[in-house]
């Protein structure tokens, strides 16, 4: 059996091709996961079944291993969709807890800076300081509302629905990818942090020469 073409089956499974665009699907699929991007995984996965439509017999195995063993064939989709729906779970757990970190971390120091800039100024307006008219900021949950950000945390299921799918679809991908890298990052930024105040000194050092210029903070 041959595909589309009788004299082009390229991608013969367990040959050096067929596992060389294997991998390349899978590491495109990851891509598009780690952007966060369904459309390009849709993509990637389309164009991987349609080169092995065209250039490999693959497709008619597989059709044919169906045919003769449907029952064991027909098992394998509803284990498929289980192990999705299961790690949709474990993926938003660690998605949630990124997001955590990064709003206790990064966002929330940004934006409580903001949020003190926007309430000088409109004292400052109030006290005629200033004559432009700058509105006022409201409490802080009026502040992130206004600037949108009380949308986004807690991550919302309505607002995250396509990447649960894409994550429950590419499971393999997501799984092998989420649980090789998380892991990692939380290492480096436990070091990092731990370690923060030496990345200080080395930056004051070099600038210590520019103190009347800039609060050099330890």
């Amino acid at each position: 059996m041959h595909g589309l073409f009788p004299y082009y089956d390229f991608f013969v499974v367990g040959g050096i091709a067929f596992w060389s665009l294997l991998l390349l699907f899978f590491i495109a699929v990851v891509g598009a996961i780690e952007t966060e991007s369904v459309g390009a995984a849709t993509f990637f996965f389309l164009a991987f079944v349609a080169v092995l439509s065209v250039f490999s017999s693959t497709p008619a195995a597989v059709l044919q291993f169906v045919h003769d063993h449907y029952w064991i064939a027909m098992s394998i989709i509803p284990i498929y969709l289980l192990m999705g729906c299961a790690w949709s779970f474990g993926k938003w757990w660690f998605f949630v807890h990124n997001a955590k970190f990064f709003w206790e971390n990064t966002l929330k120091p940004q934006m409580q800076t903001a949020y003190a800039e926007a309430q000088q100024n409109f004292k400052d307006y109030t006290d005629r300081k200033v004559t432009y008219a700058y509105t006022d900021p409201g409490t802080w949950k009026q502040f992130l509302i206004a600037r949108g950000t009380a949308n986004s945390y807690p991550p919302q299921f309505l607002r995250n629905k396509a990447k649960l799918v894409m994550w429950a679809a590419y499971w393999p991908m997501s799984a092998f990818w989420t649980l090789l890298n998380d892991p990692i990052k939380r290492f480096f930024r436990f070091v990092i942090n731990r370690f923060g105040h030496l990345y200080q000194r080395i930056s004051n050092s070099v600038f210590a020469q520019f103190s009347d210029d800039f609060d050099l903070k330890a």
